[in-house]
């Protein structure tokens, strides 16, 4: 009786299992939804920035850096990492991830981009 009990119990489990799975990824999913990037709320939009800052101490290219930040608005790419800077301190972001931001700051006012036709 007892073996019988739970043998009905772990099948009822594993069938709720996969009938919540079956509707909810192959009945109801949920609508995906492509959403710009300047909707973010100011903590996620500093992590981003901060990961674009990350990404910059590794491989140091500027260009790339500035297409990733104009993603997420439209002012200039210097003065977006120096509020980001400013929000990361009012929020308590730890001193290496101020200094990577400054870093990004930096290499973007150093930038100097190519003239056309050249590499």
């Amino acid at each position: 009786m007892r073996k019988r009990r739970i043998t009905w119990f772990l099948v009822s489990i594993g069938l709720g299992i996969a009938l919540g799975l079956l509707y909810g990824w192959v009945l109801r999913p949920v609508p995906y939804q492509d959403v710009p990037m300047d909707t973010l709320r100011q903590d996620f939009r500093t992590d981003y920035i901060l990961m674009v800052a990350q990404a910059f101490t590794l491989d140091h290219d500027a260009a790339l850096a500035l297409r990733r930040l104009a993603s997420v608005d439209a002012a200039p790419g210097v003065r977006l990492v120096q509020e980001t800077i400013i929000a990361a301190q009012q929020m308590g972001y730890a001193r290496p991830d101020i200094e990577a931001l400054a870093v990004l700051a930096q290499g973007l006012q150093d930038y100097v981009p190519p003239l056309r036709g050249q590499p």
